[in-house]
């Protein structure tokens, strides 16, 4: 996908649970619901999903598509040059999206990655708007745990591209790829 996931509904048409404020985001995630929470910037919405929501099995990817595992990751980050300058290859450039320093921004890829942030369960509110942007996977960690799929990090102040554990209940991007 040119740009990162916008759904409200499971692939089979079920809604998937809103979020509209913390109280939600902590409550749904405790319940250990599938969620979404959306905000603006620029008049642009930005989606973040909870891992239980990418877990679903009603699908959260629509119809086609799918979301990334690790070794989808992993090859596209090769054929970038690796991870130490993938990040900036894939990151929208300027500052509308990413505060200063945005380094390594090319978007030669046309990828257009956004500094989204992401949305934790404790102390409520989406941080790190402009500083980082996280992209879940498919690829499980552990069964019904709280660590639950890999996330792929981009970073204002890096052109890396890192992957770490994701916690069920926190609010990352998705960006999907053609089955």
């Amino acid at each position: 996908m040119s740009e990162d996931l916008k759904v409200t509904t499971y692939r089979n048409g079920d809604p998937i649970c809103e979020a509209i404020d913390d109280g939600e985001w902590l409550y749904l995630g405790e319940c250990q619901i599938g969620a979404y929470y959306y905000y603006e910037i620029n008049q642009t919405k930005r989606f973040l999903y909870n891992g239980y929501a990418v877990n679903d099995p009603r699908g959260l990817a629509p119809e086609g598509w799918q979301i990334p595992d690790v070794n989808d990751w992993e090859r596209l980050i090769g054929y970038l040059g690796g991870t130490e300058v993938a990040g900036g290859k894939l990151k929208d450039t300027g500052l509308e999206n990413w505060i200063s320093p945005n380094i390594g921004a090319t978007n030669s890829t046309r990828f257009r990655a956004i500094g989204a942030g992401w949305k934790e369960i404790f102390g409520g509110g989406n941080y790190t708007k402009g500083i980082v942007t996280g992209y879940w996977t498919q690829t499980h960690l552990k069964e019904n745990e709280d660590l639950v799929n890999h996330v792929f990090l981009l970073r204002h102040d890096s052109s890396a591209v890192i992957c770490q554990n994701g916690y069920a209940d926190c609010g990352e991007s998705v960006r999907c790829i053609k089955k």
